[in-house]
């Protein structure tokens, strides 16, 4: 039964679980990590490895330790337990609320492989879409879809259709290194990266660096932007700046 609270929809269907896991190519040795572990349909499919499971529900994370002795079972958030992951796979049907925060933390995070199931429209939205998110997702992520997942493959089903999507991090560009050395201090004020990041890679000091953002165009309110918050355009001008300053 769905949990209102945790917004959970359990993947049952057999053969999308096993065409994920299959996605995934884990090996024996990999380090990997399940995301909300649930009733545990896609951990029974989980070839042997290094396994780790963290499951909100207190109740299904009980159940989910006497099941799966050989694995890892955190019972906790998910992003209360660090914004940036370290494993070689990543694999979950994650709760739909879940799914810009994750997408978030996978930008950071050190994996080869990340398979989730998502919302169609989601995934849709990340490769088509002109938001601080999908632009940053498009600097970062190599999205490839597998496979359209029909709400019937759920338990409860949800009133929209999802995807099993493949992530990998990407080999960027010289404009999407930038984004994503930027978005690297997520935490900062965009004016704080930039210096930072020149102060870095060009021999420009505290005060030049200051003097140049002053006569740079970009308006205060941008500057003053944490930069998760920086739309495409805005960084649009970061990129034309930096290259301007780093071939002077």
């Amino acid at each position: 039964m769905k949990d209102i609270l945790f917004d959970q929809h359990f993947l049952i269907d057999q053969d999308v679980i096993k065409k994920a896991v299959k996605a995934a190519e884990i090996k024996s040795t990999d380090n990997v990590l399940e995301i909300g572990g649930g009733t545990g349909n896609i951990t029974a499919q989980i070839p042997k490895c290094d396994l780790t499971v963290v499951e909100l529900d207190e109740t299904l994370a009980e159940e989910l330790k006497k099941r799966f002795k050989h694995a890892n079972i955190i019972q906790g958030n998910i992003l209360e337990l660090g914004d940036r992951l370290e494993h070689d796979v990543i694999i979950s049907a994650l709760p739909y609320s879940l799914c810009e925060p994750i997408f978030r933390t996978l930008f950071l995070s050190k994996f080869r492989t990340a398979v989730l199931v998502l919302p169609e429209k989601f995934i849709s939205g990340i490769k088509e879409d002109d938001t601080p998110l999908s632009y940053i997702a498009r600097a970062f992520l190599d999205i490839e879809i597998i496979e359209l997942v029909p709400p019937q493959a759920f338990s409860p089903e949800p009133k929209v259709s999802s995807v099993i999507a493949r992530i990998t991090k990407k080999s960027p560009s010289s404009d999407e290194k930038i984004i994503q050395d930027i978005y690297w201090m997520n935490h900062k004020k965009l004016k704080n990266a930039i210096r930072d990041y020149l102060l870095r890679n060009t021999d420009l000091t505290k005060k030049i660096i200051a003097e140049k953002l002053e006569k740079s165009g970009m308006h205060e309110n941008t500057l003053e932007k944490n930069v998760k918050l920086l739309r495409r355009n805005e960084f649009e001008k970061v990129i034309e700046f930096i290259k301007n300053e780093k071939t002077a």
